[in-house]
């Protein structure tokens, strides 16, 4: 009988070395992976702000097969909340400096300032959404966009090295 509670205590629970082992590699997996944790939340936020872009562009397309092959004319939120889309979705785009908003730009706007009308580049590189409202589309910096285009108004890239107002 005496042995038996023996073997028993003895099976109860870690040795030092075993407790130390696991610490150790504790602090090594937390070592490798602290450091990449902002960029793992950087990247999740521009997948989101890539897909708020394709609702946004897809809510447009909705819209334009609804109303006899005609895109909106006026702002996105009057004419796409909420038959459309619930609502403006933000645009975050995280490492670049601009502050996340539901503004939606108008490409007559960026063309008056990139023929220059006011001060040059103030609508190129702002950080929100851009509507194309206009039935014979522009040109702008980017290049030419045509009527019902969506894209984003920022010359920086994405952490894929991708310039946002390309997509």
């Amino acid at each position: 009988m005496k042995q038996i509670s023996k073997v028993k205590k003895a099976a109860a629970g870690f040795t030092l070395i075993e407790l130390m082992v696991v610490i150790v590699i504790l602090g090594l997996l937390a070592g490798v992976i602290a450091p990449k944790i902002p960029q793992f939340i950087t990247k999740a936020r521009e997948a989101k702000t890539k897909g708020s872009l394709a609702n946004l562009k897809s809510a447009v397309h909705i819209y334009y097969i609804d109303n006899n092959a005609f895109y909106p004319t006026t702002s996105l939120y009057v004419s796409l909340v909420p038959k459309y889309i619930k609502e403006i979705p933000k645009c975050e785009l995280p490492a670049n400096g601009h502050v996340a908003t539901s503004v939606v730009g108008q490409s007559a706007v960026t063309d008056a300032y990139s023929q220059g009308y006011g001060q040059a580049g103030m609508f190129t590189d702002h950080g929100q959404w851009m509507y194309c409202e206009i039935e014979d589309g522009i040109d702008v910096a980017m290049g030419t966009v045509e009527w019902g285009d969506v894209w984003i108004g920022c010359t920086h890239t994405d952490l894929e090295g991708t310039i946002w107002s390309s997509y």
